[in-house]
Parts: structure tokens; sequence; C-alpha cells
């Protein structure tokens, strides 16, 4: 992995919230936290998928899909079916956990996570043609954001969809869609290699449980098995400005690597690692 500078990366002041986004998030206080009782972190099965798209939707700021999306777009409870949609051939793919976090007094789902586990299983294509320039890994999983990954993961074939519905699945995203989820990909291969990892991507949360301590529990779902690996395994996730507090106190930290996603790639070191 690449050398990492610390100092002036986790000066929050030197966080640029971009218009639209919410304040910088903090780590929750004690005394609103749920209990750990109230918070059971279950798999996301295929009949949870549609709120899982929905908790996307939701969680994700509207400059996030006003940038991702093209201005014609269909209704959002269009689109929440065909992210749906998107996610569900990803559930039964090997190294890929989506989980909930549920609440055990009502059995709401207050937020969705997905990690996957690079460097065991033999997933990726190892001829791609998109990328002649970049040597992935077979057992690298991809950003699961990625709108051109239908047909060469084979999901068409598995889930018996035609091209034309392939292409209404995505028909609502703009040109930037592709070429922003594309270099996280880049970004992370770059910094990591054939290093075996876990890769966070998204944690979103209901808003009205955010700081309850529900996205900290998606996380050290992850983050307890990576370190009870053997050897420990390092964690990787991109995210947005506002949300950088939360996870430097979980232990992550920028990437020197200063490439394409020098603005959101944070990397939690191996258990017993140092940066």
């Amino acid at each position: 992995m690449a050398d990492r500078t610390t100092t002036d990366d986790l000066d929050l002041s030197k966080i640029h919230i971009p218009e639209g986004f919410p304040p910088l998030t903090q780590p929750t206080k004690d005394e609103n936290k749920f209990a750990k009782e109230k918070i059971k972190i279950e798999y996301v099965q295929p009949d949870d998928i549609l709120e899982y798209a929905a908790i996307c939707y939701e969680a994700f700021p509207d400059t996030f899909w006003d940038a991702f999306e093209t201005p014609d777009r269909p209704s959002l409870e269009e689109r929440t079916k065909r992210l749906a949609k998107h996610f569900l051939p990803w559930l039964s793919m090997p190294g890929y956990h989506a989980i909930k976090a549920v609440n055990t007094d009502t059995g709401e789902m207050m937020g969705i996570a997905s990690w996957m586990e690079n460097g065991k299983f033999p997933i990726y294509p190892t001829s791609y043609p998109m990328f002649p320039n970049y040597k992935f890994p077979s057992t690298y999983i991809p950003c699961t954001w990625r709108d051109d990954l239908v047909i060469p993961m084979g999901f068409d074939k598995t889930h018996n969809w035609s091209s034309e519905q392939v292409k209404e699945m995505y028909a609502h995203h703009s040109q930037k869609w592709f070429p922003e989820f594309e270099k996280y990909d880049i970004g992370r291969l770059a910094e990591m290699g054939e290093t075996p990892h876990w890769y966070l991507a998204p944690l979103c949360v209901k808003e009205k449980y955010w700081a309850r301590g529900v996205g900290k529990a998606l996380s050290m779902w992850g983050i307890e098995r990576a370190d009870s690996a053997t050897p420990p395994m390092p964690c990787v996730l991109e995210a947005f400005p506002n949300a950088r507090p939360v996870y430097y106190h979980l232990g992550f930290r920028p990437t020197a690597h200063r490439g394409v996603c020098k603005e959101t790639q944070l990397v939690r070191p191996a258990k017993g690692c140092q940066f």
C-alpha cells in the first residue's frame, strides 16, 4: 500500500463541504446511542432490496443524485425500483456482504451497508476490455455502483434480462455516473494493489436514526471481520467530506496516494499495523 501522511489531513477545519451537503458529522454522544441490544445486524434478503435502495436515496443528498442522474429522470419510485434491480444480483455473489441494521423493538430497517471481502473469492473478469491498462486481480470485487458490469458479471444471463431491460435500468444515469464509480476502482487498485482488504460501499442510515450509533454498528460489522482475519486485513471506503469525522473516529485515514480518489478515499490499516 502507498505511504500515508495524516497530520494536515485530519484537520477538520480544512475539510471542504460542497454546497448542498449536510454539515460535518460527529461521533455519537453516549446519551444519544441506542443500547447495543436495540440494534441487530442481519443480512439483506432479496425481499429487502427495495427498501435497501430507498434508504440509499434518502441518505444521499439531492446534490449527489442531481449530479449523476439526468434532468428528465423518472419518479423517485421508479428510480428506486431500478436501483433495487441493479443491486439484487450482488446478493448472491461470493464475498459480497449486504447487511442491515434492524431496530429490535419495531423490526424497522434503520440503515444498510455493503462490505466486500477482496482477495478471497474469484469473482472479477480477468479479461476486461474497458480497462486495457489496469490489471485487476480475479478476486477483486469492483465498486457495485458501477453501471457497466451487468454483462461482464453475467447478471443479464442469471436474471434473464434482455438488452432492452438492462438499458432501461440505467436510462436515467447521466454521463458522469460511470466515470465517478470507475475512478473508485482505479483509485483503490492504485492504493491497495493485490493486498487483500475489506471494502465498504455504501453505508446509509435513515435520517431519523442519524447520530444514534447505527452507522457505527454497520461499520464495526466489517471492521471486526477484517481484524479477525488471518492475517488481519485493512479496510477501504470512499466517504463524503461531511462523513469524515465519524470514519476518523473508527481509525480510517486519508491516503497519501494523491490520485483520482484523493478527496474521498479512506483506509483503515490492518490490525497491528501503523500508517
